[in-house]
């Protein structure tokens, strides 16, 4: 997935661009060489995956001669077909690729490991224009033309469930559609982000991504993941700061709300260090830094030690049970002197060392058995104290405003939510060999977020206020392909329960009261029952992915739930007036836009013909609800 991005984003780049290693030469390397030469295999002892290590050569010498591709053995291997072995070899374009990074002195993209922020926070509308800057320069040099922007219906639809899940009721809807002010698009961003449904939507994403049980997990009934959420709904409502609820999740204790996060990485009634350095490093760095656990990573620059480094500030995280007659009055989780203990089916603790030095596990490859210091990821050593909470230390490392890591893959994951897409992509895979598509975007909003002191609805009110959020999902012929750019915006799929929401709200019910109105008893009526049927898709899948197969099209083509007329039908029958006008009133509420003529006239005669029954009503919602733009965010 990685390896395609880049070679499409190469394929896009003016001529006259100079060539990076990330970004134009390791996709032509990661297709043809680091079979042989990356972090599982390293023949002639060459490792191909960073700069770094193809500069450092190999056994035959330095692969690269910056400046002089004559001189270079990874060039002259590569242009006589020497290399690689198998038949597939590089074809002439990628060779000219590699030739000419060599030839321009072999550069590479570089990355300050830490932000700039300002002393002052901008204004939402001065991070728009940044963004909108940023856009439309990359635009203009690939020669791509913007969409026009979303008309008051698409807007309103996209933002409604960008924010809060849900979409406007009639009222709600017919009310924009028929404001006038120049500024009503930036006050409903700042009413959708004052509402409470914002907390609850955003818990909701969170919680699917940071405290769902991992494998076997131990939350069977629900409880850590409930409390979690309703902590969560809340403080993303306060506003609380990201960075604090973050260190609030990593160094939790006892059986407090956000200690789901740590009980998601459980075996066996114990936390799993391992598990924890993944899902960290992972959620809040967006490293996959678990593909670096019995070897380093095959694909990037992370090592073995690096993994097991981290997971040593969480070889002391254990479940306490309250037992009174041997002197321990606490229950719930928390760093002890101890650590976990062996479990019922024999899973057996990080051996510790001084200075809180871990030994590799049996079961971790070729390394097993050797000692690590425990380390922050990408950063210095650290002496853990065996008195102490070593959690604490980890979560103020990684929240820290000097680490430039935390605040990208923060921002990185809103852009991928609002934007579908990350600046990087996948969002999870912010390894230096894998730049941005907008790495001075990037690194700007990275510096802003840390100036408003991780300040999430500051950011979100920036993004939704620009140009290139606001774009029509429409594509030009002239910027069709365009997928990288932000050109035209980008349809996402409806989230299941969001979908849930969608479908109550357009039936004239309350989804925080009950069940789809006038289908009480049917397999879409509540929300579990629904969701255990829908809830197919991926806690980190592409936002524009389909997830739903034939068992979920077929329940909303045929549920009953379906073909009863509900509130909303007998509400806009009773309101009287011309089919059209009944029409409009379906489309307002079910996709919060006026029909197009066009549209009209394919329904009306259909209406017509029935004597604009009740049914006629229903049947076109029921047309509505199944159609493609319902199940998606425009």
């Amino acid at each position: 997935m990685k390896t395609a991005l880049l070679l499409g984003l190469l394929s896009a780049a003016s001529a006259a661009e100079p060539v990076t290693f990330e970004r134009d030469v390791l996709p032509i390397l990661n297709s043809h060489c680091l079979q042989c030469h990356g972090g599982l295999h390293r023949k002639a002892e060459l490792d191909l995956r960073s700069i770094t290590a193809a500069m450092t050569g190999g056994e035959s010498g330095k692969a690269v001669a910056p400046g002089d591709p004559d001189a270079s053995l990874l060039w002259k291997k590569i242009a006589a077909d020497e290399m690689p072995k198998n038949p597939i070899k590089v074809s002439a374009e990628h060779k000219e690729v590699i030739r000419r990074w060599i030839a321009e002195g072999a550069k590479a993209v570089q990355r300050s490991s830490e932000l700039v922020a300002s002393d002052k926070p901008r204004t939402a509308e001065e991070i728009a224009k940044l963004i909108d800057d940023a856009i439309d320069r990359r635009l203009a040099e690939a020669a791509i033309p913007a969409s026009p922007q979303a008309d008051d219906g698409e807007f309103q639809r996209r933002v409604w469930l960008d924010l809060i899940g849900r979409i406007p009721t009639r009222a709600e809807a017919m009310a924009f559609l028929g404001n006038a002010s120049p500024d009503k698009r930036a006050n409903l961003i700042d009413e959708l982000l004052a509402r409470p449904e914002y907390g609850q939507y955003w818990a909701r994403l969170w919680r699917d991504r940071v405290a769902v049980p991992i494998g076997a997990g131990e939350d069977l009934k629900g409880q850590y993941t409930g409390n979690f959420y309703k902590w969560l709904a809340e403080e993303f409502n306060k506003n609380r700061p990201w960075d604090e609820l973050v260190r609030a999740m990593i160094a939790a204790e006892g059986e407090d709300p956000p200690i789901a996060f740590i009980r998601q990485c459980m075996d066996d009634g114990q936390p799993r260090a391992g598990k924890l350095a993944a899902s960290v490093s992972r959620r809040f760095l967006g490293i996959q830094l678990q593909c670096a656990e019995c070897h380093d990573h095959p694909f990037a620059s992370w090592t073995q030690d690096e993994f097991w480094g981290l997971a040593a500030f969480f070889s002391r995280t254990a479940k306490v049970e309250h037992n009174p007659k041997k002197g321990e009055n606490r229950k719930g989780i928390y760093d002890t002197v101890e650590g976990p203990r062996k479990t019922r089916f024999g899973l057996e603790p990080l051996e510790r060392k001084d200075g809180g030095a871990v030994v590799i596990p049996v079961d971790a490859g070729p390394a097993a058995g050797g000692v690590v210091a425990a380390k922050y990821l990408g950063g210095e050593t650290a002496q853990l104290d065996p008195k102490s909470p070593t959690r604490q230390l980890l979560a103020q490392w990684l929240t820290s405003p000097k680490n430039a890591q935390f605040a990208r893959a923060t921002v990185n994951r809103l852009w991928h939510q609002v934007f579908g897409r990350g600046l990087v992509e996948p969002v999870d895979s912010l390894d230096p060999e894998n730049p941005p598509t907008h790495p001075e975007l990037l690194d700007s909003l990275a510096g802003e977020l840390a100036a408003s002191k991780f300040d999430i609805k500051h950011l979100l009110r920036g993004m939704l206020l620009s140009r290139a959020y606001q774009r029509s999902h429409v594509a030009l012929a002239e910027n069709e392909p365009d997928k990288a750019l932000y050109s035209h915006a980008t349809c996402k799929v409806v989230a299941p329960e969001a979908f849930w929401e969608c479908l109550v709200l357009s039936s004239g019910g309350d989804p925080d009261k009950g069940a789809i109105s006038g289908a009480s008893g049917t397999t879409l009526g509540g929300r579990s029952g629904f969701l255990k049927l829908f809830d197919t898709d991926e806690m980190d899948g592409a936002p524009s992915d389909y997830t739903q197969g034939i068992p979920q099209v077929l329940t909303l083509l045929n549920d009953a739930a379906m073909h009863k007329p509900n509130r909303l039908i007998e509400q806009v029958v009773r309101e009287k007036g011309e089919p059209d006008e009944i029409v409009t009133r379906l489309y307002v509420a079910v996709l919060s836009r006026r029909p197009t003529e066009d549209e009209l006239q394919t329904v009306r005669p259909f209406v017509i013909e029935r004597n604009g029954t009740m049914d006629a009503y229903q049947a076109v919602w029921w047309a509505l609800v199944n159609s493609p733009e319902f199940a998606v965010i425009p």
